[in-house]
């Protein structure tokens, strides 16, 4: 890690080479930053997301061990115990590489923790080799058409695997440009997002569901007018549930910008397999299919329909060296084709575990089939089917809600209720259950838009109305409150 302000001509070259044991590997000082064009670059300390990394990892906010760390002038922090030694890499003294020693490395090295995102749970440390990352790496490039002639716009953070490995190693691995703006940047206008790709000429970029939706909001219709996307060939949209409302709202709020349809680029991945596992065909377009709602569901086949129907996006097929099932999760055995039942992974991609959490490794990275000698398995968590070999994601298994008897998709619910009324705001609902007497009944909460005018009783019969249409889920009771 180097400092924003190590640019070119100002990071010393010793330091390419310089390494220091930490817990038996090694850390490394790499001049990164050389090969980046920031289009504006924030380094954002995240607290909340750091303390349980700093539990797991037992060594505060820098890594993986007790010895040797490296940090940022002026970074806000305790007091470091006077057991430690620390390294200002603003401030790199002459002869600092002395004694440094080129590591042995193979491809079974640990080349990082990846860390999970703890929003099912605590965030877990995955041990991603440099085995991991080279097949992953490769695979991206199959799987997006990518050459070093290509252009990758980011914001996403780069803590995140979406952010490090595909916004960062991958175009390093390519030989690319790549231009890195931080997620406050985007959040606060969305449009400086499609002003960067306008500018730079970028031909790859994206993020989760989320960021497009937030353009169609915010950007306004003068800061469209300067939009050029034409440029824009691969849109890819992953980390979260892809919607087909989303990618036909993008497409035409964007469509006078230069932004084609088919460039929209659905694919699926876990931190677990490193990063991508599956993928479309560049300029494709996304497949999205009609299914009946109640079939979309744990352990039913899905069959396609017309009216009323659940509008799902593919993620792609297994790239090569992957290999995919669909396994039920309590039985363990295979699913018929479009069968819904959790996503299993097999590959070189595959990481090699979460740190210092053998049963849980154990459980989630060495799975196998009753019936079959395959594997082993990564347990992704995540529901899904394949139809003709295009994987479907459904939802994850942790996010199932059973009322009544039924099961519930955590997502559905909460689109439906965003949906029903235009006052409130997408993306800013949740859904769980609470106990009362001996039954479990769903609660919503659902954020308002802002600028919304009013907000009154017109709201509860059009979310009765869409509870019993969209995504069918019984309400007791309703209330709407302004806070």
């Amino acid at each position: 890690m180097v400092s924003w302000t190590a640019a070119p001509g100002r990071l010393p070259p010793a330091c390419s080479h310089a390494a220091r044991p930490v817990n038996g590997h090694y850390c490394y000082i790499l001049p990164v930053l050389t090969t980046w064009r920031p289009f504006s670059a924030v380094c954002m300390p995240v607290w909340w997301r750091c303390r349980p990394i700093h539990r797991s990892a037992n060594a505060g906010f820098r890594g993986c061990g007790p010895s040797w760390r490296i940090r940022r002038p002026n970074s806000r922090c305790r007091r470091p115990p006077s057991a430690l030694q620390w390294f200002n890499t603003d401030h790199i003294e002459a002869g600092f590489e002395i004694g440094c020693t080129e590591p042995h490395l193979t491809s079974e090295t640990l080349a990082f923790l990846q860390y999970t995102s703890g929003s099912t749970g605590s965030p877990k440390g995955v041990k991603v080799t440099h085995a991991n990352l080279l097949q992953n790496q490769r695979l991206i490039q199959d799987a997006f058409g990518h050459t070093s002639q290509d252009v990758v716009v980011g914001w996403l953070p780069l803590y995140h695997d979406m952010g490090l490995i595909g916004n960062v190693l991958q175009p390093l691995y390519l030989g690319a440009s790549c231009i890195l703006m931080s997620p406050e940047h985007f959040l606060q206008k969305p449009a400086r997002w499609l002003s960067a790709i306008t500018r730079y000429r970028a031909t790859t970029s994206g993020g989760p569901n989320f960021s497009y939706d937030l353009c169609v909001r915010q950007v306004t219709e003068s800061q469209r007018a300067s939009l050029d996307l034409s440029s824009w060939t691969l849109a890819f949209n992953g980390a979260e549930p892809v919607r087909a409302a989303t990618i036909e709202r993008f497409s035409d709020a964007f469509r006078d910008c230069g932004f084609r349809r088919q460039a929209f680029y659905p694919c699926y991945g876990l931190a677990e397999a490193t990063l991508l596992v599956t993928g479309g065909t560049r300029g494709a377009g996304p497949v999205i299919q009609d299914f009946e709602h109640s079939q979309v569901n744990l352990d039913r086949i899905a069959s396609a329909s017309g009216v009323g129907a659940s509008r799902l996006v593919g993620c792609g097929t297994d790239r090569s060296g992957q290999l995919i099932r669909i396994v039920h999760p309590e039985y363990r055995i295979g699913c018929m084709d479009s069968q819904v039942g959790e996503i299993w992974i097999s590959g070189p991609c595959v990481a090699q575990g979460y740190w210092q959490k053998e049963e849980e490794s154990q459980e989630t990275f060495q799975a196998s089939r009753a019936e079959s000698v395959e594997g082993p398995f990564l347990r992704s968590g995540d529901l899904g089917f394949l139809r003709g070999g295009e994987l479907f994601v459904t939802g994850r298994l942790k996010d199932l809600i059973i009322v009544r008897g039924r099961n519930h998709y955590r997502h559905d619910i909460e689109r439906t209720v965003e949906e029903s009324h235009p006052a409130l705001k997408p993306g800013g609902g949740a859904a769980f259950t609470v106990s009362a007497g001996d039954e479990e009944q769903l609660v919503v909460v659902q954020e308002v838009e802002p600028r919304a005018q009013a907000l009154n009783h017109q709201a509860i019969p059009s979310l009765r109305q869409a509870s019993s249409t969209g995504t069918p889920f019984p309400v007791s009771s309703s209330t709407v409150r302004r806070c």
